[in-house]
């Protein structure tokens, strides 16, 4: 019977000598920042009042600015962590190694078996090097008095008719690229801009004594 009381003693203190203190049994496992630009981060995994205390405040500045990476982790009733935004988790989940971020390959050069080759910039007329521009031929033609005279330019150019006191001028543009041309008119002279037919722009002439 005595031998059956010690050995249920014993028993029931190995399951109380079994059952350590939570807080001074946990460990976190952290990044500690070093002052190595080729190794910034050392795992190491001390308990949480290690943590708490020295390693919540650690900064180091031998690299970079930068601290510690910690985990959420819990001591004295409060939860901490440390740096642990996608950044911070990504070293932490490599081994507390910075992750090597490949680059893309770049893409093929351009030729003619490409699909990638930017559309070449617009030419102006006074472009050298660019093929000559379409040209048509715009027909210029005041009545009272009468009076025609044709300018070839280059197509769907813009025309703008701008009235003087005893004349038009006639202007047209193209990008940075402008002519022009110079018409007699009197105070109730019609000017008219046509090609091929079709009415581009017209004015009449500005009245007497301007």
């Amino acid at each position: 019977m005595k031998k059956l009381l010690t050995a249920a003693l014993g028993v029931a203190m190995l399951g109380v000598t079994m059952t350590p203190a939570f807080a001074s049994a946990e460990h976190v496992t952290i990044c500690h920042r070093t002052g190595s630009a080729s190794n910034p981060y050392v795992q190491i995994s001390p308990s949480a009042a290690g943590v708490y205390n020295g390693h919540l405040a650690h900064e180091q500045v031998g690299n970079g600015a930068g601290g510690d990476i910690i985990p959420p982790f819990g001591y004295q009733g409060q939860t901490y962590s440390k740096n642990w935004d996608a950044a911070g988790q990504a070293i932490w989940d490599n081994g507390c190694n910075v992750p090597v971020v490949t680059p893309p390959p770049p893409p093929p050069p351009c030729g003619p078996n490409t699909f990638n080759c930017p559309p070449p910039p617009p030419c102006e007329i006074t472009d050298q090097g660019c093929p000559p521009p379409e040209l048509v031929r715009y027909r210029v033609f005041t009545t009272m008095p009468k009076y025609q005279t044709h300018v070839r330019w280059v197509a769907d150019a813009h025309i703008r008719i701008v009235r003087h006191c005893h004349a038009f001028v006639v202007k047209f543009t193209s990008g940075t690229a402008q002519t022009a041309v110079r018409v007699f008119s009197k105070p109730r002279t019609f000017i008219r801009v046509k090609s091929d037919g079709v009415l581009l722009a017209s004015a009449i002439g500005k009245a007497q004594g301007c």
